[in-house]
């Protein structure tokens, strides 16, 4: 069914339930936000997008009337980016060549159009996080 292979895709935690019940073709798994990668695995079309959003949550900040949101990311094919929202503090890391992220790019090419484009989108999933949370 499947060939043991390397891929580079973009892939989430998330993806495993889907892909085992793809697998064990069961359905898609109830519970699961994630893709599955048999598709793509498999020498198909690609599914999964390939922009990765992640967050650090403080349930127990809600309860002191605080943003529970510290800390929140995107990671792309070539990307990660994290904002750290108490301070603001913004890091980019081209993590596919810098894996242990030592070099933040965000001082010298925080303006270049990728890099900035990148920033709008983690810009808008904090809004929509945090629109979420006031239901």
């Amino acid at each position: 069914f499947l060939k043991p292979n390397r891929n580079e895709l973009l892939v989430s935690t998330l993806d495993i339930a889907p892909t085992l019940a793809n697998v064990a073709r069961v359905g898609r798994a109830l519970s699961s936000r994630g893709f599955s990668l048999v598709p793509a695995l498999s020498g198909g079309t690609e599914r999964r997008p390939q922009l990765i959003f992640h967050q650090a949550f403080l349930g127990e900040a809600i309860a002191a009337k605080k943003d529970p949101l510290w800390l929140v990311g995107v990671r792309t094919p070539k990307y990660a980016m994290t904002l750290e929202r108490k301070s603001g503090r913004v890091s980019v890391f081209q993590w596919t060549a810098d894996y242990t992220e030592e070099t933040d790019l965000w001082p010298s090419r925080g303006q270049d159009e990728e890099i900035r484009a990148l920033k709008e989108t983690l810009d808008a999933f904090v809004f929509a996080s945090r629109s979420n949370l006031v239901r």
